[in-house]
């Protein structure tokens, strides 16, 4: 029996969402910032103009999770409600890429299966993960670089025939002879059918003229399986200059094929500044735990002895935290009264000396 149903529907009401993305140090507007809106329903993307603005037309109001960026400054991200009325971002400069917004990696090399910026698919080859599934807990969003996503056997999606090779957009560190590069990587190397595994992944930097291995890691090597954290005193390396490149070669060249997956996050570049040695030892600030849950406590050190401002910001660019600092060490507990997401914590000193952290509540 067909029954006739009348239905009557109701189309969502839209506004136009407006907002700007200024430089935290600066305050100048910055042009060509992706601003990323997602929730279970919406996934919308608008970029600034020269004047730091965006503007959604036709935009459905709902809870969104933001995710703010551009290469050359730290990413921001948090949840907020997001309709008609304006918001205002800010971005710390800093070189910083958890993945979770498209910067522009390249990706080049002969094999098919090629590094991919996505949410990883774990495969197992036994009881031993090759492939990861997640990324680096803490950071923006659940993306990562992985080689060949396509999820299956262990041994369907991995790296085959040749390199896959992943290249960074340029970084300029010619100003900043202290610099230091850190990112996590993951490597697995298995499978025995074909022969003992040979296989490797090499991780390289590049000034433009120049090229030096930071690290190699092969089949037999301990930590696999794993997220691995690496720092590096870049300056100590190689001449920096403004044309710098992080390059990550992972490679089954064969005849031997075996099981090889890889991975990066959380590519960061710290004391971007320009501070002697000796400046960075006697003004730092730490945050530990770092995520945390009820509060975390911030470790200051000035032993130039300046009157220093801590300043907590959330994602919107809001104060929600801000005191003076008297002395040379200071320890304070903070984010008790913060809801969760993701925190800007600066410190500025009398002198003009700044020192920015992301700190992230669960």
């Amino acid at each position: 029996m067909l029954t006739n149903l009348d239905v009557q529907l109701v189309s969502f009401s839209t506004v136009m969402a407006t907002g700007t993305v200024t430089n935290s140090v600066t305050g100048a507007p910055i042009a060509n910032a992706i601003v990323h809106f997602t929730n279970s329903q919406f996934d919308v993307t608008a970029t600034t103009n020269a004047a730091g603005q965006y503007n959604l037309v036709g935009f459905y109001p709902d809870n969104y999770n933001i995710t703010v960026g551009k290469w050359g400054y730290q990413t921001i991200c948090s949840s907020s409600q997001v309709d008609a009325t304006p918001l205002s971002f800010t971005l710390t400069p800093g070189y910083y890429d958890d993945f979770s917004l498209d910067f522009g990696w390249t990706v080049s090399g002969p094999s098919p299966n090629a590094w991919e910026r996505c949410i990883p698919i774990q495969t197992v080859n036994g009881n031993v993960i090759a492939n990861p599934g997640t990324d680096v807990f803490g950071d923006c969003g659940d993306q990562c670089f992985v080689t060949d996503n396509g999820g299956g056997g262990p041994w369907d999606n991995d790296v085959d025939q040749g390199a896959t090779i992943l290249t960074s957009p340029i970084f300029d560190l010619s100003n900043s002879p202290n610099a230091t590069l850190s990112y996590k990587r993951w490597f697995y190397n298995g499978g025995t059918t074909n022969g003992a595994p040979d296989d490797t992944m090499s991780i390289y930097l590049n000034n433009g003229s120049t090229t030096v291995l930071l690290e190699r890691t092969y089949a037999g090597q301990p930590n696999q399986s794993t997220w691995i954290n690496q720092n590096y005193q870049i300056g100590t390396l190689l001449p920096l200059t403004s044309t710098m490149r992080l390059i990550v070669n992972i490679a089954d060249p064969g005849p031997v094929f075996n099981i090889v997956e890889g991975g990066l996050d959380n590519f960061v570049i710290t004391n971007l500044t320009g501070l002697s040695n000796t400046s960075e030892e006697t003004f730092t600030l730490l945050a530990q735990p770092n995520p945390f849950n009820g509060s975390t406590q911030l470790f200051i050190n000035n032993t130039n002895n300046s009157t220093s401002t801590l300043t907590i910001y959330d994602v919107l660019g809001k104060v929600v935290h801000e005191q003076i600092i008297e002395g040379v060490n200071s320890t304070l507990t903070v984010g008790q009264n913060l809801k969760s997401g993701v925190y800007t914590a600066q410190l500025k000193t009398t002198n003009g000396a700044i020192k920015t952290i992301k700190i992230v509540k669960e």
